[in-house]
């Protein structure tokens, strides 16, 4: 059930625009790897001191190729207010 379940919404994901279509298209391009490294770099130290200040934490950066399409689409802004839709996403 669950293989048919990943083939319809696959299948209605590709009739709907697939990844160019999704969370409203792309509204900023993603900067280069080597260019998102160096700003990486320039700013997380500082970004974990702000966070840490109570408590110690380790950050962690994702920006595969699912996380960049999502962040850089038109309808980020508003999907990201809404929060997640099942808590076992986590």
């Amino acid at each position: 059930m669950i293989e048919k379940a990943a083939a319809f919404i696959e299948k209605k994901y590709a009739a709907n625009g697939g990844d160019q279509a999704a969370f409203g298209g792309a509204k900023y391009q993603p900067l280069a790897p080597e260019k998102r490294r160096e700003i990486f770099a320039a700013i997380l130290p500082w970004l974990r001191g702000q966070v840490s200040q109570q408590r110690r934490f380790i950050g962690t950066v994702q920006d595969d190729e699912k996380i960049l399409r999502f962040v850089n689409s038109k309808d980020a802004p508003r999907l990201a207010e809404s929060g997640t839709s099942c808590p076992d996403h986590f």
